[in-house]
């Protein structure tokens, strides 16, 4: 309840901030930048995404409440009670950001943690990614997490998408990254063998159309 009224309080200044600088720049008269507001203000305008950190179902509610109250673009990061509330979120057609996998359940708030928490969701029509949390989950082994969402019901190319373009698409970011495009940064992997496999890894490293790094053949 503390954390809810808090960032509420946050974008209440920050409307306010926001009436204040317009009125300033109508009027030619000076205006003092806060810059801590002008973040708040940035993803009011929807400029950035709001990215929320919850795991708790009903911090979710909270979190989603606030959010259409002030308009903003926003995202679930971790989302581990998800699958608790998988049609709240459906009809809300919420992104949640899912992960870090492949730990335990470290904390109270993960005590409902399942590895189906991303097919469920994705079954409702929630807009799913994964995430490592790096380096809590190391970001070497997010090709693994997503293997292991696939294997508990994540479609194929859901994985792959929550993997790349989709995210790309929540961090407004999907003109550069996340698709192999004509026109975008072309930073990619060349794999060795199925990307959802164990068996498989990384050959090659491209940044910007540049190989940047090849594994060794012994």
């Amino acid at each position: 309840m503390g954390t809810a009224a808090i960032i509420r309080n946050y974008f209440k200044e920050a409307q306010a901030y926001g009436l204040e600088k317009k009125k300033a720049e109508s009027t030619g008269k000076p205006f003092k930048v806060d810059l801590n507001l002008e973040s708040g203000l940035m993803a009011l305008n929807k400029e950035i995404p709001f990215r929320v950190h919850a795991h708790r179902h009903d911090d979710i509610v909270t979190a989603i409440r606030i959010c259409e109250e002030f308009g903003l673009d926003y995202s679930i990061e971790h989302a581990t009670d998800g699958h608790l509330i998988a049609d709240y979120l459906g009809e809300k057609k919420a992104t949640c950001m899912l992960g870090p996998g492949l730990t335990s359940k470290s904390k109270l708030e993960t005590a409902n943690y399942t590895d189906r928490n991303p097919a469920l969701l994705y079954d409702k029509g929630v807009r799913v990614c994964l995430m490592s949390d790096h380096p809590f989950l190391n970001c070497k082994y997010l090709l693994h997490y997503g293997a292991v969402c696939h294997k508990y019901g994540l479609p194929f190319e859901a994985t792959l998408e929550a993997l790349t373009i989709t995210p790309a698409q929540v961090l407004n970011i999907d003109d550069r990254v996340g698709s192999l495009e004509v026109g975008k940064d072309a930073d990619f992997l060349v794999l060795n063998g199925e990307p959802l496999s164990y068996k498989g890894s990384i050959a090659r490293t491209y940044i910007e159309g540049i190989l940047v790094w090849q594994r060794e053949e012994y």
